[in-house]
């Protein structure tokens, strides 16, 4: 693929010129691109009988933010130099903007005197999603225009407002169906009819205008960050915090040094580098491999999605799927089956409402988006039908034929199956080129994954329209080989068998669910499977009772769990109690006492585990996952590991995903590390090929890319044209057992 040189393109009429960003598609702020604007302005300085500069963007897209590949060039100026070189521009300067601006996109337009947005601009200020502050002197200016609530509101939450919104709270001067570069040359027409000439940001004080209740917004955004965040992403919005008092209190220049300063200390630490990671991974994670671009029809505004349940399965992936703002179609086997899906859904948005998680519109829209029916005819009109039975190969099979009976010729069919092969499952549908499957997580909110595997005579163009669907569905999607359990599952094991032994060994539920939530992730591997339920895992590893070394170690407690009828969140009890079946997680003595039974059968004595070894176990158990996982074939990139871990397993995104991990470790030292365990529990412990293939080279994860694209960016969530940069990460130096990583390189600002 070539690169598209980004240039700024000068076109002037009747006096007024117009610069133009080309970078597409997303227009992003690279050291080109910003030398290039600061060469065009530059031109323009001295041009006489101009009357004003509209800046915009190519392609109906302002800038979607900073390009995060690029690499550095001194001689390209920073963001904050290029911001106020549009500031003090000696003629009006009005910013035409258009699709996504985010991040250093919005800077250059709060740079500009006046702003002019079509009606579905979105704007965003996404820094601290990377524990990071703007650049270009947002936290200044922001505060100017709207005050301290809406300015810190944006800044700390990276949500996008729309055009609508921003013009009430003073963000933009105007919003127009048409042409906003149309309609920003009317508004420089009447700029310089009324000699009004340029409205400096940094001069303005329109924020200012209710002193009291700027400090109460203060007051309450810094009273709730602790919160909210943690670790790095704390530290910055604390600063972020800082800069917007100072706005106030400190004379321009002052805090627009303050804003430097600060944002050069956050880029200095290590979290910042690992969440640009995590967000370059998903991204190439999800991207098509070069046979199959263009292979994906266009995808409708709200393609039509069918969820055909089970007994006990089926509701929670519709509500998932509903969640996303596409309508969804629920079929059950009976009525009575039918009207408690319906009614388990709605359950659960209540419980969400009262606990101010769901609003109560947000309830009531989300509940019309979902239909529930008994009729399989109905499914005819669906674009994606997802068979979600229970993990029994025989009801899979016969949900999959009458799909497959009804369905429109070219609708795909997704089975949702962790367990079974996807060719076998495929053929009962009686159309295998159009059949996959697809496992989504039931929580998007925290665990936002979708993976998508092909099946032998699944066509490319099903699979690619499978991953589109995925993506416009709001579910990051990630491909993988057709092996039993795919990605997602087989780390997800490897994590459950490492926090089993320390289970035996001595930890308790809580332990382990503390420690790795004090770690950064999402929910414990004890809480994660009381949530799925543990009957799914018990028939699984019935099934595969027989292929079991004996001489293995063999963690039996959520087998004696399901015996005893404990089988998760649903049932009241798991490893955890839930007095109200859903809520609360509490400990259980009599889960306390089995443990210790199975200790007393094997003749263990328990030991006192720390936190950090328990976060040290998970993560070696995935990293050596990981690595079998792309030694065998079934992941490509090592970007796809991090992706599902971080997805699917709510792996800390301030640690960038387990491969990241290891590459800052130093994979000797990981090597080290995972033999110290090997005598404890051999088929987990022992090192993967290819890392112990890397370490002696001294290679590391982040060298097997399939390739390295040029773009990769900092917008909002839904810009996500970016790809992947180097990574930011040093090689090892001293190879040791301890697990302590490197100091990586700053991240590209």
């Amino acid at each position: 693929m070539r690169e598209n040189r980004p240039e700024v393109t000068c076109d002037i009429e009747d006096g007024v010129a117009t610069l133009c960003l080309a970078a597409p598609p997303l227009n992003l702020l690279s050291p080109a691109l910003r030398a290039a604007l600061a060469e065009a302005l530059d031109r323009l300085a001295g041009q006489r009988g101009l009357r004003g500069v509209i800046l915009r963007g190519s392609g109906g897209q302002f800038s979607a933010g900073t390009d995060l590949a690029a690499d550095p060039d001194p001689d390209a100026p920073e963001l904050a130099t290029l911001c106020a070189r549009i500031e003090d521009f000696r003629l009006p300067v009005i910013a035409a903007l258009q699709g996504e601006v985010a991040g250093a996109g919005l800077e250059l337009a709060l740079a500009a005197h006046d702003r002019i947005a079509h009606e579905r601009t979105r704007l965003s200020m996404p820094c601290l999603g990377f524990a990071l502050l703007p650049e270009g002197g947002a936290t200044q200016r922001l505060p100017r225009l709207v005050g301290a609530g809406p300015a810190l509101d944006l800044l700390l939450s990276g949500t996008p407002v729309s055009a609508p919104r921003a013009l009430s709270m003073g963000l933009v001067d105007g919003v127009t169906e048409g042409d906003p570069a149309e309609a920003a040359r009317a508004r420089l027409a009447t700029v310089v009819a009324t000699k009004r000439g340029p409205r400096p940001t940094m001069r303005r004080e329109d924020g200012f205008a209710e002193p009291g209740a700027y400090w109460a917004a203060l007051r309450s955004r810094r009273d709730g960050l602790a919160r909210r965040f943690s670790g790095d992403q704390l530290a910055a919005a604390r600063a972020l915090v800082r800069c917007v008092e100072a706005a106030q209190m400190l004379p321009a220049a002052q805090g627009l040094d303050l804003e430097r300063t600060l944002a050069a200390e956050a880029a200095d630490r290590p979290e910042p580098a690992a969440r640009i990671h995590a967000f370059l991974a998903e991204r190439r994670a999800a991207r098509l491999p070069s046979e199959m671009t263009g292979l994906a029809p266009e995808i409708t505004a709200a393609p039509r999605l069918a969820v055909v349940a089970g007994p006990r399965s089926g509701p929670d992936l519709a509500l998932a799927l509903a969640r996303s703002g596409l309508p969804v179609l629920l079929v059950a086997r009976s009525s009575g089956a039918a009207q408690a899906a319906r009614a388990r859904v709605t359950a659960t948005l209540d419980a969400e409402v009262v606990e101010g998680r769901t609003s109560a519109t947000g309830r009531a829209v989300i509940l019309e988006r979902l239909a529930t029916g008994t009729d399989m005819a109905a499914l005819a009109g669906s674009d994606l039908i997802f068979e979600d039975v229970e993990e029994d190969f025989d009801m899979k099979s016969e949900a999959l034929w009458k799909i497959g009976q009804v369905a429109a010729p070219l609708a795909l069919i997704a089975s949702t199956t962790a367990m079974f092969d996807v060719d076998a499952l495929a053929q009962k549908t009686g159309r295998p080129e159009t059949t996959l499957a697809i496992t989504v997580t039931r929580q998007p909110d925290r665990f936002p994954l979708s993976e998508v595997i092909a099946g032998p005579d699944t066509t490319p163009g099903a699979e690619a329209t499978a991953v589109a669907l995925m993506r416009r569905a709001r579910r990051w999607p990630v491909r993988a080989a057709n092996v039993e359990g795919g990605l997602f599952e087989r780390l997800r094991r490897a994590w459950i068998d490492a926090a089993d032994l320390l289970l035996e060994d001595g930890a308790n539920p809580a332990e382990i669910d503390s420690a790795l939530a004090d770690a950064g992730y999402a929910e414990g591997p004890c809480r994660m499977q009381d949530r799925d339920g543990l009957i799914r895992d018990h028939r699984r590893r019935q099934r595969t009772a027989d292929e079991r070394d004996p001489s293995e170690r063999y963690v039996d407690l959520a087998d004696r769990l399901v015996a005893r009828g404990w089988t998760g969140q649903e049932a009241g009890q798991g490893f955890y109690r839930y007095p109200e079946r859903g809520g609360v997680a509490m400990d259980c003595p009599e889960v306390a006492a089995l443990i210790d039974e199975m200790r007393e059968e094997k003749r263990l004595a328990p030991r006192p585990i720390e936190p950090d070894e328990i976060a040290r176990a998970c993560l070696l158990a995935l990293i050596n996952e990981g690595a079998r996982l792309l030694g065998d074939g079934v992941a490509s990139d090592p970007a796809e590991i991090d992706a599902v871990a971080v997805n699917g397993l709510g792996f800390p995104r301030g640690l960038g995903g387990p491969l990241y991990q290891a590459d800052r470790i130093g994979l000797a030292q990981v090597v080290a590390a995972l033999e110290t365990r090997v005598p404890d529990a051999p088929t987990l412990w022992t090192p993967a090929a290819l890392i112990l293939r890397l370490a002696e080279e001294g290679g590391r994860f982040a060298d097997l890319h399939r390739d390295r694209p040029p773009k990769a960016d900092m917008p909002s969530a839904e810009a996500a044209e970016e790809e992947e940069a180097e990574d930011p990460v040093s090689g090892p130096e001293v190879v040791s057992p301890d697990l302590s990583p490197e100091e990586p390189r700053s991240p590209p600002s």
